[in-house]
């Protein structure tokens, strides 16, 4: 029987991960498309795929703009004639490189499918006027259409995994297969693949003190806010955490800076590269702390773990998916301590972790295959 073809498009390492786990259940031929920013996610998923594909960043000066660019969804869609996939798998649909190999998906008759990352997919459709001209413009010159500026409003995506279909805007259902995106990670045995292929170790010590891990946001680098302001932040949230009786493990983002963190003192500083989702695998976390990160989300939903979200001790401007979000938010300084200390219930294991579960990966892969 002549095997499915399915062709994966990632820009992050947890669509790396999730990409790999459904590989892991499903016979397929699986081909990969990968165009981050960051080149070591490029890196990685070169080197967990056989056939991956990796597109140069798109740019906005007015050579790119007009001529260079096209040349970019040009080369993603030779992938896509070339493989001939019988389904695409997304996990956005409201940037330019996607929305290109969705059309030329459509083209070739694959099936379109996307699956949440983070928590963008819940927001509300909103129409910036500036930008609907500026989108307009664009195709004058040969580049994709956008339907929104949010996330699932391709009309060209017939297949949705979501983690909270409550939450899900019921617009966005219409047309649709939606189904449930598993909370939980894969058997171990993959969990533990994964990490070698990716090329990191993990340094965890055994310690009679609770695991708190703490995942970095690339606040200063996108101008978020003023780096003085982001070192006093973490200063004092270090502070507080040590104040706790934590093990402080900080988990950088790809995007930010690692050096902010190298003079912490009594922390473990861990990879950037390997996808956070996987580390309660590997260290018995009893607390996240976060400025605002999906990765935290989630760890809390996936494993029943705490987590505290700074966003408010930086940024004055609610988030529009805080109500989603599985942890607390945090308004002060005091605040945190007197959290952390009240969480403070001891150590987990691993083992703990990892059987408050149950796997459901496998289900979701052939879900995938049948559809």
């Amino acid at each position: 029987m002549k095997k499915e073809k399915v062709c994966f498009v990632v820009s992050s390492n947890y669509q790396i991960m999730i990409s790999y786990f459904i590989q892991q259940y499903a016979e397929f031929d699986c081909g990969v498309i990968s165009y981050s920013i960051n080149e070591q996610v490029n890196g990685i998923a070169e080197a967990v795929f056989d056939d991956c594909l990796v597109l140069p960043r798109l740019k906005k000066d007015w050579k790119s703009l007009m001529w260079r660019n096209r040349k970019v969804f040009q080369k993603a869609a030779e992938f896509v004639r070339e493989k001939q996939p019988d389904k695409v798998i997304v996990f956005k649909d409201n940037d330019y490189i996607n929305a290109s190999i969705i059309e030329e998906s459509v083209e070739i008759g694959s099936k379109v499918m996307m699956i949440q990352e983070g928590l963008g997919v819940y927001t509300h459709h909103r129409v910036n006027r500036w930008k609907k001209w500026i989108r307009r413009g664009l195709r004058l010159f040969g580049y994709p259409k956008l339907y929104s500026e949010q996330q699932a409003m391709n009309p060209n995506v017939e297949w949705i995994a979501i983690n909270d279909q409550e939450q899900f805007p019921s617009y966005k259902k219409e047309g649709r297969e939606i189904v449930d995106l598993p909370h939980a990670l894969p058997d171990h045995e993959h969990i533990q693949k994964l990490a070698r292929q990716i090329g990191v170790s993990i340094p965890y010590r055994e310690s009679s003190n609770p695991c708190l891990l703490f995942l970095g946001q690339p606040l200063s680098e996108i101008n978020l806010v003023e780096e003085g302001e982001e070192r006093t932040y973490l200063s004092k949230v270090f502070e507080c955490i040590r104040a706790s009786g934590y093990d402080l493990y900080i988990k950088p983002h790809p995007s930010e800076q690692r050096s902010k963190y190298e003079s912490t003192h009594e922390a473990t500083l861990l990879g950037e590269s390997i996808p956070a989702e996987l580390l309660p695998a590997f260290i018995p976390i009893s607390m996240i702390v976060t400025s605002s990160s999906s990765a935290a989300d989630n760890i809390a939903l996936a494993h029943q773990i705490p987590a505290l979200y700074l966003h408010h001790l930086t940024i004055k401007e609610p988030l529009d998916y805080e109500k989603k979000m599985n942890g607390s938010f945090i308004n002060s300084y005091e605040a945190l301590e007197e959290r952390l200390v009240r969480h403070r219930s001891g150590q987990r294991t691993v083992k703990q972790q990892l059987t408050r579960q149950k796997s459901s990966f496998r289900d979701f892969a052939e879900s995938i295959m049948r559809y």
